[in-house]
């Protein structure tokens, strides 16, 4: 019986070591993420381990709130290194549960040091920054009051563009084009519109016309093969009884062809979810859309799939 017993606390302790060995795995890929679209949660102090100076030594860049405030800095060889906004805009943004951070590190000058692309919002208006590493210090090279941000030709042949604009009145966006040149930024003219736009229009309206709806359902904005199972998400988000406003957005192309052309999109749509009659209970959904190519001229991408971003 000893024997037994003996054995069944052996069990138990090496069942108690892999549990720990699993969850420090999974904190260390936690950490270790480069960002391509990682929320601030309420209440967290978030860690991303990259390199963000171009030495090839991993950095950490920390967020934290003090007072529901946003602060930033990067842990970069023994030196800290603050992230201070553009007097333009001084802030980095308030804690709110319905408007969390979004933190994008994209290489827009093809240097091969990511940018740090961040959203967030202070009193009811929307919030950007971009800072990029000078050799010396972390400098915000662009910051606007817009709710719209994505890069386009991220990983092709092409120079990197950036895209900020908003989303006027539900039906129509308003963008500009830029390029980081010798780490100054360039707006850019004459160059095609973001292809997929009206689509995503279209998925914003029917979700912001939740919980009803039924009239705003899109129909040519899909792709062929696109089913009703497709769109269970904006399903169980009806079924929630909740009303959703849109805040902002992210997006880029994240797949080419042999070409360097474009075949899918990604965009990830955030919004203001509430109770009827609650006006404290409210909190952020977080969606992505992925457009794909088409063979059509006047509908040359739709949308293929509609999930939930749980990052």
């Amino acid at each position: 019986m000893k024997l037994r017993v003996l054995f069944l606390k052996k069990i138990h302790i090496l069942y108690l070591i892999l549990t720990i060995l699993i969850l420090s795995f999974s904190t260390i890929l936690l950490l270790r993420k480069d960002a391509e679209s990682v929320l601030v949660r309420v209440g967290e102090k978030t860690l991303i381990k990259t390199d963000l100076t171009g030495d090839g030594k991993e950095d950490i860049l920390y967020i934290n709130t003090e007072n529901d405030k946003y602060y930033l800095q990067v842990n970069s060889n023994n030196k800290s290194f603050y992230l201070n906004p553009d007097r333009k805009i001084n802030s980095m943004g308030y804690h709110y549960p319905f408007y969390p951070m979004k933190v994008n590190l994209l290489d827009i000058n093809r240097d091969k040091v990511p940018e740090i692309f961040l959203q967030s919002s202070e009193k009811g208006s929307s919030i950007q920054h971009i800072f990029t590493w000078d050799g010396s210090e972390f400098k915000d090279i662009f910051c606007s009051n817009n709710n719209i941000m994505g890069v386009v030709d991220s990983k092709n042949n092409r120079t990197p563009k950036f895209i900020s604009g908003t989303l006027v009145a539900s039906n129509n966006m308003k963008l500009s084009n830029y390029m980081l040149l010798n780490r100054n930024i360039e707006k850019v003219q004459n160059i095609d519109d973001i292809k997929g736009k009206a689509e995503v229009i279209a998925i914003i309206q029917y979700i912001t016309s939740l919980p009803g709806g039924e009239a705003y359902k899109p129909t040519d904005v899909f792709y062929p093969g696109f089913s009703g199972k497709n769109l269970s998400l904006i399903g169980i988000m009806a079924a929630e009884k909740r009303f959703y406003k849109f805040t902002d957005a992210f997006f880029t192309d994240s797949k080419f062809n042999k070409d360097g052309e474009p075949i899918e999109y990604k965009w990830i749509l955030n919004f203001k979810s509430t109770l009827p009659g609650s006006g404290t209970d409210s909190i952020n959904k977080s969606v992505i859309v992925k457009l794909k190519r088409t063979s059509e001229e006047e509908q040359p991408f739709k949308i293929s799939s509609i999930s939930e971003n749980t990052n």
